[in-house]
């Protein structure tokens, strides 16, 4: 989008292909843009497929010559003329998705014929769902971005396909991995292939270690699919700006808004109206362990069990001191009570420096809301000395711990962070290019009137950066093509007044830097190791 005032109203399209592969006539595509009433297609942050349905009306009987029964393949490739428009390369809706569901068919009043809807998913999913996993990393360690390229290369990228190779290849996807902290050793019996990459999003660390998240994701966009982290996401530069002018009748307005988001920097795009529709649940962060949990170990060949306590926002109640161990530096994190739990604290980036919290939220420092109970292979890998109480000798070969301890926690609160502030917002033009995973800029309006006061012209907390979680284009004949996105952040641009400055000061510790000798570095992999991450 160019950096002007706001262009003209576009929503045209042009479809390229829309073609529905029949198994009742084989080699035979049919073409169904004279056929759809509307189509409606999704991507998702959160999940590894894209979806979407097609409503057809049959008004001349096809459906008996072609008959439809959810065996067919959906074939799209559809051009949005905004992007001609300002002449830039466009990018396309375009995919090979399975027919999986056809609704029941209904008459529109006296008219002749019937309309019905056919619901499409990736054909990429489908080939997931067919094929299971048989697959070890235990005599041949890998970290988990190695297991995953693997599996998605063998499984995925190259499985059986139902069409030529031609076709197949025009269809494949890449994928983007973020590399991904320590060996593991793991089995898949049996699971489907996308289980098995969502069992690795679950465990991965990233390999930056200035990333201190445990939020992995794995989700598929019409160029290619993801395996990264939040916080890789949430530090690429943002694209685009958003820009709300509700009267585009009042030039003064219009001027006023384009100077205070003028830069050279980004795209803007002009929307036509916005909605708030998730705000704090608090019922909701308290069941997902987002505010405090804990994590119960249990080892069953050492008969021992150990307890961690998470903490979104911790209380003062807790030191911090750098130790020697094996000779490297780490980092302890104990609370000043002798007899309670190892203390896990919430060290990830957020879009936004404001915690989702006050420091006087009832919620925080209650780790009994939330119990997690699982077994451990903590320190496996080390031989015990002779008191056979603490490891402290020598590595032992072959062993990996699977250190659930660094990220179950962290990882549950991560994920229903972002769960907390979203913003439905319906796009003034058509705009294929903005994608799920990009990073924007929405200066939502605020609310209070500077005629009475001196406030700021944008709102004192949602204002800023967001990342896009969901998009979906709709499109209709009638209506043209639309494009709706679902905004989300999991800090707030400034804190709540409530917030205590000392915690700020505390969390600051967690992030200093270490230092050995006369070298400083960034807090290396293994302090992750005593605060539970």
């Amino acid at each position: 989008m160019s950096n002007g005032q706001p262009e003209q109203n576009t929503k045209t399209y042009t479809i390229n292909r829309m073609h529905l592969h029949t198994t009742n006539l084989p080699g035979q595509p049919v073409n169904i843009t004279s056929l759809y009433q509307k189509l409606t297609i999704e991507e998702n942050i959160f999940k590894p497929f894209i979806e979407g349905s097609l409503t057809i009306f049959d008004g001349a009987g096809y459906q008996e010559i072609f008959p439809i029964m959810g065996e067919e393949h959906l074939e799209l490739d559809i051009i949005s003329s905004f992007d001609d428009f300002l002449n830039e390369t466009p990018r396309r809706i375009r995919g090979l998705f399975r027919i999986y569901n056809v609704t029941p068919m209904n008459t529109i009043g006296s008219q002749p014929g019937k309309a019905f809807t056919l619901d499409f998913i990736s054909e990429q999913y489908f080939q997931n769902l067919r094929t299971k996993v048989h697959y070890s990393t235990i005599d041949k360690k890998q970290t988990l971005s190695r297991i995953v390229k693997t599996i998605y290369e063998n499984y995925i990228k190259f499985s059986e396909s139902n069409y030529d190779d031609d076709m197949a290849a025009g269809y494949r996807k890449d994928i983007e991995i973020e590399n991904t902290l320590r060996n593991y050793q793991i089995i898949f019996p049996n699971v489907s292939p996308y289980q098995a990459i969502l069992m690795c999003a679950k465990r991965s660390i990233s390999k930056d270690t200035s990333k201190k998240g445990a939020s992995f994701l794995f989700y598929e966009e019409f160029e290619k699919f993801h395996f990264k982290s939040l916080e890789s996401i949430q530090q690429e530069p943002e694209k685009f700006i958003l820009v709300y002018i509700p009267n585009l009748d009042d030039k003064t307005k219009i001027d006023e808004v384009y100077s205070r988001n003028q830069t050279a920097d980004f795209d803007f795009i002009y929307i036509d109206n916005y909605q708030i529709n998730r705000s704090f649940d608090v019922m909701e962060n308290m069941s997902q362990g987002m505010y405090s949990s804990k994590l119960i170990t249990h080892d069953f060949e050492r008969m021992q069990y150990h307890e961690y306590d998470f903490e979104y926002v911790p209380k003062l109640d807790f030191t911090v001191k750098t130790i020697k161990r094996d000779g490297k530096d780490v980092r302890v994190i104990k609370k000043t009570n002798p007899n309670s739990n190892d203390v896990i604290v919430d060290r990830s980036k957020a879009v936004a420096r404001g915690k989702l919290t006050t420091t006087l939220n009832d919620m925080l420092n209650h780790p009994d809301q939330k119990v997690h109970l699982t077994s451990t292979t903590l320190n496996h890998d080390i031989v015990f000395d002779v008191n056979q109480s603490e490891p402290g000798g020598y590595e032992q070969k072959g062993i990996e711990p699977k250190d659930i301890e660094k990220y179950f926690l962290q990882r549950n609160s991560q994920i229903q962070q972002f769960d907390n502030v979203k913003v439905e917002v319906a796009l003034r033009n058509s705009n294929t290019k903005i994608k799920v995973g990009d990073v924007v800029k929405f200066n939502l309006p605020s609310d209070i009137d500077p005629g009475q006061m001196t406030v700021p012209d944008t709102h004192f907390y949602y204002s800023g950066n967001y990342v896009v979680s969901k998009v979906v284009h709709s499109m209709s004949g009638t209506e043209g093509l639309a494009t709706t996105i679902t905004i989300c952040k999991n800090g707030l641009e400034h804190s709540m007044p409530a917030f205590n400055d000392e915690v700020r000061k505390v969390l600051g510790q967690l992030d200093r830097q270490t230092t050995t000798g006369k070298e400083s570095t960034l807090s290396n992999p293994e302090d992750y190791v005593e605060d539970g991450r």
